[in-house]
């Protein structure tokens, strides 16, 4: 949650004052956190950051220069400029066990004071041991931690600055390599509420000639002491900042989440372990008719739960309190003027600052919905039923056909719209010398018929033949028609 709140930490650890081991750390990288596995974590002993801070009291912070960070030994690529925020941690006797360690990524921070300047002032930064943390040519940062000599360690060297002075400091720079002599104004960033170094030293340069002019120097000094102010607060300021910044973000989140609650249409419950009343939001109140008054440190059984119906179980609530989901249920619920409710409820765990835990219960009303779902499951059952009743008639029915055409004395002949066969009764298989299971699907009615078939009057439209036949028969349904038909044998 820390990590989160705070994108600017890259790392947080706790080191053991004893071997000066990593316990525990996790990471942050692109907005994801990561808990290093225990095989992974590194011994710091010998880090200068370590040896010094072993040496502050409870209750102290130690600030470290801001260089460029390191993992098992090695520069981590691509540079990462951190600052690391060291306080012990004590056992309940008071015995320093271990370091809190904080690192937090100035990369962020430094980039921003590239872009404050007018064009023609440079602006630099000197940690203690005299690197350029800042500097308009970056081959000039960080010399110390990539294996070169300190570059900005002649300055101080010549003279030309002391960190020991926390008044605005000029000077000037001669020529050389190719570059104009330079007017140079500079200042120590003070950190009185660090026992780490005070040593962050600031410097802002122009051209000798542009800056001739007392206007200039005056312009100069004055930027100096706003950027030096602004250098404090990227460093000893921090804690107080990420202080305020967390307590900021925690009432914006308390705040928003305050107002969703606030006018959310539902029933939102906040339930102590043992299962009362803590919170209750106007929707609860609009559901069930209990003022906020009414309802808090009430049993929610005794307040809104109808006999019969369960209650939200204390096992229920612990495998809540545990993280193990929980699927939304249904259930009955009672308003205060005995009105039955059908709800859907949502359960989620909940913890405040001062330790209090329990069960946040999201009850909607879906009583309409539920209604018309039941209507409609029982529409569909007198529809399933329905149709059932009129297949049962028409197997019936079917079925008396198919008894009397079998047992009817006189021959019946069944064909399709081509007139192949499609069944025949006993007294057509006996007339025919036929039997149904191998003339239908193999013989036409023409096949039946020993006289030819265009010697009867009934053509038409469709010509002669079956086509005529059964074009007759649809024209003429239940018209005798005399032919002559023949026997297989």
């Amino acid at each position: 949650m820390f990590l989160r709140a705070n994108p600017e930490v890259s790392q947080v650890r706790f080191i053991d004052l004893a071997d000066g081991h990593e316990v525990v750390r996790v990471d942050q990288r692109g907005g994801a956190q990561w808990v290093i596995p225990e095989a992974e974590l590194q011994n710091k002993a010998d880090s200068d950051y370590v040896r010094e801070a072993r040496r502050i009291e409870y209750g102290q912070v130690f600030i470290s220069d801001l260089n460029l960070n390191r993992e098992h030994g090695a520069v981590v690529e691509p540079h990462q400029p951190v600052t690391r925020f060291i306080s012990p941690v004590v056992t309940d006797d008071g015995t320093v066990a271990g370091l809190l360690v904080i690192n937090v990524d100035e990369s962020f921070a430094l980039a921003g004071y590239e872009g404050m300047m007018p064009t023609g002032i440079d602006v630099m930064l000197i940690n203690a041991r005299g690197d350029f943390v800042l500097h308009p040519q970056q081959d000039q940062l960080f010399a110390s931690d990539l294996g070169r000599v300190a570059s900005a360690a002649t300055l101080i060297d010549a003279g030309a600055f002391e960190r020991t002075s926390h008044a605005t400091q000029m000077a000037s720079l001669p020529a050389g390599a190719g570059a104009p002599a330079r007017f140079a104004a500079a200042g120590v960033v003070s950190r009185p509420d660090s026992a780490g170094p005070n040593n962050l030293l600031f410097v802002v340069t122009q051209d000798t000639a542009a800056v001739a002019a007392a206007a200039w120097r005056e312009t100069l000094e004055r930027t100096v002491g706003l950027m030096l102010f602004g250098v404090a607060g990227l460093a000893g300021s921090y804690l107080i900042w990420l202080a305020g910044e967390r307590d900021k973000r925690l009432r914006e989140e308390q705040a928003r989440t305050a107002a969703m609650v606030e006018h959310s249409p539902d029933a939102i419950i906040g339930l102590s372990t043992e299962g009362r009343v803590v919170s209750w939001n106007p929707g609860a109140s609009a559901m069930f008719q209990f003022t906020r008054a009414e309802a808090i440190g009430q049993l929610l059984a005794e307040l809104i739960i109808p006999d019969g119906e369960t209650c939200i179980s204390l096992e229920l609530m612990q495998q809540v309190l545990a993280g193990e989901r929980v699927e939304p249920m249904e259930a009955w619920r009672r308003t205060k003027d005995n009105t039955l409710l059908r709800v859907s409820i949502t359960l989620s765990p909940w913890a405040d600052a001062a330790g209090q835990a329990g069960v946040a219960a999201v009850i909607r009303d879906i009583t309409a919905e539920a209604m018309t779902k039941d209507a409609l499951n029982k529409l569909n059952a007198r529809l399933e039923d329905q149709v059932q009743r009129r297949t049962d008639q028409l197997s019936r029915s079917l079925a008396l056909q198919r008894a009397v055409m079998r047992t009817a004395g006189y021959a019946i002949v069944t064909t399709d719209a081509q007139g192949r066969l499609t069944d025949l009764n006993t007294a057509a298989e006996e007339l025919f010398g036929e039997q149904a299971d191998v003339a239908i699907g193999k013989r036409d009615i023409g096949d039946l018929v020993l006289v030819d078939l265009n010697s009867l009057d009934i053509s038409g439209p469709e010509g002669q033949g079956v086509a005529a036949l059964l074009a007759f028969a649809r024209r003429h349904p239940y018209a005798p028609l005399e032919a002559q038909f023949r026997h297989v044998s």
